[in-house]
């Protein structure tokens, strides 16, 4: 790949584009830049832990066929419960190698836990927050309020908003 090249990420984009396919039905995929992410869900551990080594083998005869290899330093799953004690017998292996589990996750700007509340996440965008109402405070004195409500929009409201895209409330702890 022309890495380092203005063609680079282009390229790197219709080189993936098959990815999705890669998985059939079971999960869905998500591509984000460098960054793949499969969800899947299931309705209890035995489907899930079929579903997942399934998902997993056609993603890996995928990396193979197209010369990429999934660095299992960087890969790992997560599995979001209702309760924080609730234990997870899954295990995800490939070749003799097993991906870890991970307790918290950042996806597309979003910090998760296990449990999905929206406590970590709130942690996170205290200081956006605070920075825009900050920077709103600073400008109000100067600006009209069309403008003002220009940067609420772009700077407060966007944060606010962003983790309510699958149009549910958040449960908090």
């Amino acid at each position: 790949m022309l890495q380092g090249s203005i063609l680079g990420p282009s390229l790197f984009l219709v080189y993936i584009n098959g990815l999705p396919k890669a998985v059939g039905s079971k999960a869905l995929p998500i591509l984000f830049a460098s960054d793949t992410s499969i969800l899947l869900t299931s309705p209890n551990n035995i489907h899930m832990q079929s579903d997942l080594n399934l998902v997993f083998e056609q993603l890996n005869h995928w990396f193979k066929s197209n010369q990429l290899l999934l660095s299992f330093d960087e890969t790992y799953f997560i599995q979001f419960k209702k309760k924080i004690n609730c234990t997870s017998d899954i295990q995800i292996k490939y070749e003799d190698k097993k991906l870890s589990l991970a307790n918290e996750t950042k996806f597309l700007g979003l910090s998760l836990t296990i449990t999905f509340p929206v406590k970590k996440h709130i942690e996170c965008i205290k200081p956006k927050l605070s920075s825009a109402s900050f920077a709103m405070r600073l400008v109000k004195p100067f600006v009209t309020t069309h403008t003002l409500r220009i940067i609420y929009y772009s700077y407060f409201h966007s944060v606010m908003t962003y983790c309510f895209l699958s149009g549910g409330t958040p449960q908090t702890e």
